[in-house]
């Protein structure tokens, strides 16, 4: 065989060449899986390119990785479509346009929902969160319908009781 070139004439052993294919697919493994998970979570891969491109780059050249996450840093995500039928981007924070608290309280002001088509539902509006991020906890918060002074949050939703004055009452949501 003239001309032929192969690993064992550039002296690596067997087990050298063994090491290599594993070390090898096990980068092509990594660039494909994190080019995947960027897809799935900001709708398109690293650079727009294929995942399968990845895979070669990263399996070829191992330093690929390094490349592969400055992709991930410098692409822009997908923009989402919106959940609610003619609204645009992100869903707002509902308390972000009425967000002002109460003078003397921790509570947030009454919300005021505007009539028409474009309102929220009121089962959509969430209590404000504890300013950590976190979900609110289950209670007492301004009525999101407008009808009373306060109504009841169990955790995952408003309930039918709400509250005037003291006096409590149940009134559907």
């Amino acid at each position: 065989m003239y001309g032929a070139v192969s690993l064992h004439s550039l002296g690596y052993s067997s087990g050298d060449v063994v090491l290599m294919t594993v070390v090898g697919l096990f980068f092509a493994l990594m660039g494909y899986h994190i080019s995947v998970r960027h897809r799935l979570l900001h709708g398109v891969t690293p650079w727009r390119l294929p995942s399968i491109f990845w895979a070669v780059l990263c399996g070829i050249f191992p330093p690929g990785i390094i490349v592969e996450i400055v992709a991930e840093v410098t692409t822009r995500p997908q923009p989402r479509p919106s959940p609610t039928p003619g609204v645009t981007g992100r869903p707002a924070d509902p308390f972000a346009f009425g967000g002002q608290r109460a003078a003397g309280s921790d509570m947030l002001a009454p919300i005021e929902i505007a009539p028409g088509p474009t309102a929220l539902h009121p089962s959509f509006i969430r209590p404000p969160d504890d300013g950590s991020g976190k979900p609110a906890l289950f209670g007492w918060y301004p009525d999101v319908t407008g009808r009373h002074e306060l109504r009841y949050w169990d955790g995952r939703g408003w309930t039918a009781n709400v509250a005037d004055r003291g006096t409590r009452a149940t009134d559907p949501v």
